[in-house]
């Protein structure tokens, strides 16, 4: 099984930041990267859902609404923004189905790293999709991204149309092996299938782990579902511990899997670094810390309908650590690294 992990690449960063220093570089850093979701119109009604179910995280969302996408025009001088400021990946995801806004194709032509000359190298893109309709944008796609991953979550309709309230199971492998016959021998984008387990799903290891071995994508990455207080029992997770074993003896392709545990008060830190890296860009034109602050009015830094990206990422305020909301953060690991970094002297020694 190959272990999933973002520690090396967050040391990378903060090394590079550190040597900015060094030269003289002053004033705020811009994220490493940047979370934008352009719609949160979704044709998929996943129960486990982050941003449109608040009995996942126990947390209203004010600011959300299906019907919010960012307009075209504005998203665009963002962009130019995000260009010259040196932001080195936008992670096109959501909040709803980036496929579906209404400018999708001409959003990854203005960002793509190669049709544009700045002063800075344009970000990487990559992109998260329920795979919906991504095969109508397949050469889109493979044109403009370095990474794709689609949340499949289900090894066959009945299940996924139980799991996401939709039928569009068949759709979605359609698409999925559409953009890898798009992208032929080439090695970019790498093209990924991501596969939520849950009590409804986890049945399904074998049979998705069998049917990737045909459709053939980069690779297979299995995560525990989220909500909030739910506790694994030790049986139940001595079952996904025997279909992992199960999915790396069926799959020919690399295999992942992303553990989820509820975290105690002591989250081994004391101050979220992480948020000098990252940012969201709300469908509600409203930029925010991570993905656990998304759509919380107090938690805005600005909206991008009223001030310049780069004036609010500078003047943004400072965020406390609050249990309700960083219960269990994809950020926690990253930390936790950074915590284990700044402890670190005479780094220059081996």
């Amino acid at each position: 099984m190959v272990t999933f992990t973002s520690s090396l690449k967050v040391s990378k960063h903060y090394w590079e930041r550190k040597e900015e220093e060094k030269m003289g570089v002053k004033g705020p850093f811009p994220p490493i990267m940047i979370d934008l979701h352009p719609t949160l119109a979704c044709n998929n009604k996943c129960y486990f859902c982050i941003s449109a179910n608040h009995h996942v995280t126990g947390i209203e969302r004010p600011n959300f609404d299906r019907k919010l996408t960012l307009e075209w025009d504005v998203l665009k001088k963002v962009i130019e923004e995000i260009n010259c400021m040196g932001v080195k990946t936008i992670q096109l995801t959501g909040g709803g189905e980036p496929t579906l806004y209404p400018h999708f194709a001409d959003l990854l032509e203005e960002i793509y790293p190669h049709r544009r000359v700045h002063r800075y190298p344009s970000p990487h893109i990559g992109l998260i999709t329920n795979g919906v309709i991504a095969g109508e944008y397949a050469n889109d796609i493979i044109g403009a991204c370095d990474w794709v991953r689609f949340s499949l979550d289900a090894s066959n309709s009945s299940m996924y149309k139980q799991i996401k309230g939709a039928d569009h199971f068949n759709e979605v492998i359609a698409s999925l092996e559409k953009l890898l016959e798009a992208r032929g021998k080439n090695k970019r984008p790498r093209i990924g299938v991501a596969y939520i387990i849950t009590p409804e799903s986890i049945e399904g290891v074998g049979e998705v782990s069998r049917l990737m071995n045909a459709v053939r994508p980069d690779y297979l990455q299995f995560k525990d579902v989220v909500n909030r207080g739910l506790e694994f029992s030790k049986e139940y997770r001595h079952s996904i511990e025997g279909e992992m074993r199960l999915a790396n003896e069926e799959c020919a392709i690399p295999v992942m899997y992303t553990s989820h545990e509820s975290v105690g008060t002591d989250l081994g830190f004391s101050v979220c670094d992480a948020l000098s890296y990252v940012a969201v860009i709300g469908a509600d034109g409203n930029v925010y810390g991570c993905c656990h602050r998304e759509y919380l009015p107090n938690s805005s830094y600005g909206s991008i309908y009223e001030r310049k990206f780069a004036d609010i990422w500078a003047k943004r305020p400072k965020l406390e650590l609050n249990q309700k909301l960083c219960w269990n953060c994809r950020f926690g690991e990253m930390n936790r690294t950074i915590v284990a970094l700044k402890q670190i002297q005479d780094s220059d020694f081996l």
